[in-house]
């Protein structure tokens, strides 16, 4: 009888995940024996699966489908047929990037970026004068509660 309350709390033990190695040996000999308790029949196929798992080898069954095999070169060569086709026939890239010989004109053409550039920035920031608003209102609703 005191084996199997024994029993009763490694089964609790083994359910929640805390049990040792040698408890779990304990429990697979327990329920791999004749004298089960009535109350832990239901755990017996759990074991028993166990064991008869343990006695199984997988062997795996491979097929030889040519049909696969001709699918995968026809990959194989398309894509270096798309490799080849983006490295070789790629129209050639011209190296003139809009450069302005003449300095004055460059310079006047650099100021005029800048100001387009500037006008847009400041006016992108005035909308940022309502975030400031709500942030000091914020700051006094947070200082009066």
């Amino acid at each position: 009888m005191e084996r199997h309350k024994q029993m009763n709390i490694l089964i609790e033990k083994y359910l929640e995940g805390t049990t040792s190695l040698a408890e779990e040996k304990e429990l697979k000999a327990y329920f791999s024996s004749e004298e089960i308790a009535p109350e832990l029949m239901e755990y017996a196929p759990l074991f028993g699966f166990f064991a008869s798992e343990r006695t199984k080898n997988y062997e795996p069954k491979i097929k030889k489908n040519s049909k696969n095999d001709r699918y995968m070169w026809f990959g194989i060569a398309a894509g270096i047929a798309i490799i080849i086709g983006i490295f070789f026939f790629q129209p050639k890239q011209q190296n003139d990037l809009g450069t302005i010989k003449d300095p004055e004109l460059a310079l006047q053409k650099t100021k005029e970026v800048l100001n387009f550039i500037s006008k847009e920035m400041n006016q992108g920031k005035g909308g940022l004068v309502y975030l400031t608003e709500i942030e000091s209102t914020k700051k006094v609703l947070i200082t009066n509660n």
